[in-house]
C-alpha cells in the first residue's frame, strides 16, 4: 500500500484546552464530535475541572483507543 502522505517529525498539532474549552469548539474537533464533546463538557460540569487527560477514561463512553488518538490534541492548559 502507497503512503498518500505523511507528517513531518517536527509537527505538533493545536491543542484544545479541555478543561475550558466551550462544547463547540471541541465537537468541531474530528476526533470528538458532538456526542463526544457533550460528554466531556457534562463530565467537567459534574465533576470539576480534570487534573490529567487520562480522567478522560473514567467517563464509560470514551475507550483507551480513542483517548490515545486524541490526547495530543489536548491540553490541561488555558490558552
Amino acid at each position: 500500500m502507497k503512503k498518500k502522505f505523511s507528517v513531518m517529525p517536527e509537527f505538533i498539532p493545536r491543542q484544545l484546552p479541555i478543561n475550558t474549552a466551550m462544547f463547540e469548539e471541541l465537537s468541531s474537533h474530528p476526533y470528538i464530535g458532538k456526542r463526544r464533546a457533550q460528554t466531556i463538557t457534562t463530565y467537567i460540569a459534574q465533576h470539576g475541572k480534570l487534573d490529567s487527560i487520562g480522567q478522560l477514561g473514567q467517563i464509560r463512553t470514551l475507550d483507551a483507543p480513542w483517548l490515545v488518538k486524541v490526547r495530543p490534541y489536548l491540553t490541561l492548559e488555558s490558552r
